[in-house]
């Protein structure tokens, strides 16, 4: 549901995903919650991270398309966002298997979803998106095409 991690998303996708395909970065996605608070009471963002947790454990091959998935028409912040069902359907058109987008509803994963967030604020992350190239914090243009793929290449001496 954050605006800015949606934003990050649509720009440096196709990047993301090619980086990852040619094995030059692995993406580790640190699932949060926080916005809990801005989805109507249906705690859209603990759904959604719960989905992704889910898949990454069950199918992580799926997984970086379906957080792309997820933020195509992304639910406005301060809106219900999506329903279990649309969240499931996004999964299955991202490639996951039926079995596994059925088993969102339960919230299996709702546990690390919860250590994930609160370690992450332990951390010290302040601000949404957070990307870190080798450990060191990307400061740079993280809502423009190529900014993103530019630095993994200066980091890997290219």
């Amino acid at each position: 549901m954050c605006p800015y991690c949606g934003q990050f998303e649509r720009a440096q996708a196709t990047d993301l995903k090619a980086l990852v395909d040619s094995g030059e970065a692995r993406v580790v996605i640190h699932v949060m919650n926080f916005l809990d608070d801005s989805s109507s009471g249906t705690k859209y963002s603990t759904r959604a991270a719960n989905a992704l947790v889910t898949v990454a454990l069950k199918e992580p091959d799926k997984a970086l398309a379906f957080n792309t998935a997820l933020y195509v028409d992304q639910p406005a912040e301060g809106s219900s966002g999506l329903t279990d069902a649309e969240i499931a359907s996004r999964a299955v058109k991202a490639g996951v298997s039926q079995t596994v987008a059925d088993s969102f509803a339960s919230l299996s994963q709702l546990d690390r979803v919860t250590k994930s967030n609160d370690a992450s604020f332990a951390a010290g992350i302040q601000s949404t998106p957070t990307i870190k190239i080798n450990g060191t914090v990307f400061s740079r243009n993280l809502y423009t095409a190529g900014s993103l793929k530019a630095a993994v290449d200066k980091a890997a001496g290219k």
